[in-house]
């Protein structure tokens, strides 16, 4: 019986001379996130979205060999605000997760991206049998801002370190409040239930309704629905969802906003709302980096004051 080999990035150049090469081998599956790009007939198409979790589990399932390749130009939304590498850290952390949760017996990584070590140490984190290829494949960092897209769809994704002793409920709480504390934000939060509600200061309709989705998506994930609010549009299947994730290969976590469409014209959001959303997301890691400075001052002092 042939084995089911799935390919990330099988739309792209290096995708196509896989499959290829591949086809005789195996039953071929290649994962994209546009329906215009499935034009190989020798592939089985899965659609997904690769820096979106639940996509990844669904386009997994059945899958003996995963081939992890991300494309430095691969689409992600029309406004994207992000490192290349946090792309990266997203999209791995979601292939590790997702043959994790489907047995997937093995995963080949295709070298040759700046982010080879960290790549490698997140898909080795599933205890899952990981060979990496000789050969790389030289890609660039690169992460594009603005691309054509179906939706108005905005992506968001900052990672930061976190606290001593904190968890990922201390975090997602902390965040809350501080957003409601800090006068810059010039707003207020309130929870009913699982649900928050951001104000403007002094406003009586809420600018965001953030619901928690449960039962969790996974272990060390917290995620919120946009549901409602007057800075949003709810017209598809597919949410806008404001996602918190500690990182198993590190001390840090990942704020990713993702699948989100802006209530305002798309000018006057990519010159307003966005760079506040930027700013307000710098400022929660600047305090939460001041914690962590703290906390080692402290350690260090106490360590001095020993000896």
């Amino acid at each position: 019986m042939k084995s089911n080999i799935l390919i990330s990035g099988g739309s792209g150049y290096i995708g196509k001379h896989l499959t290829e090469t591949l086809k005789d081998l195996g039953n071929i599956y290649a994962i994209t996130k546009y329906e215009e790009d499935m034009v190989d007939n020798d592939v089985i198409w899965r659609k997904c979205d690769i820096y979106v979790l639940k996509d990844m589990i669904k386009s997994l399932e059945n899958i003996d060999i995963a081939i992890y390749y991300l494309d430095p130009n691969k689409k992600s939304a029309k406004l994207t605000q992000s490192t290349a590498r946090n792309l990266n850290i997203i999209a791995s952390d979601n292939m590790a997760r997702a043959c994790k949760a489907n047995h997937v017996k093995k995963i080949i990584y295709i070298s040759g991206s700046p982010f080879d070590h960290e790549t490698i140490q997140i898909l080795n984190s599933t205890g899952i049998d990981v060979e990496v290829t000789a050969q790389s494949i030289k890609r660039p960092a690169v992460s594009i801002e603005l691309q054509k897209s179906k939706y108005d769809d905005v992506r968001s994704i900052d990672r930061m370190p976190l606290p001593y002793q904190w968890n990922l409920e201390n975090v997602v709480k902390y965040y809350f409040d501080w957003l409601q504390d800090t006068s810059g934000t010039l707003v207020n939060t309130e929870l009913t239930g699982d649900t928050y509600k951001v104000f403007l200061k002094n406003g009586r309709k809420p600018l965001l309704e953030l619901k928690e989705v449960k039962p969790s998506i996974g272990h060390d994930i917290i995620q919120f629905d946009v549901v409602g609010g007057t800075l949003s549009v709810i017209k598809y299947e597919d949410k806008g969802v404001l996602e918190f994730r500690k990182l198993k290969h590190s001390n840090e976590f990942i704020v990713h906003l993702f699948n989100y469409i802006p209530r305002l014209p798309w000018t006057l959001y990519y010159l307003s709302q966005a760079p506040i959303h930027n700013v307000t997301m710098k400022g929660f890691e600047v305090d939460c980096r001041i914690k962590v400075f703290q906390f080692r001052s402290e350690t260090e002092g106490q360590k001095k004051y020993t000896k």
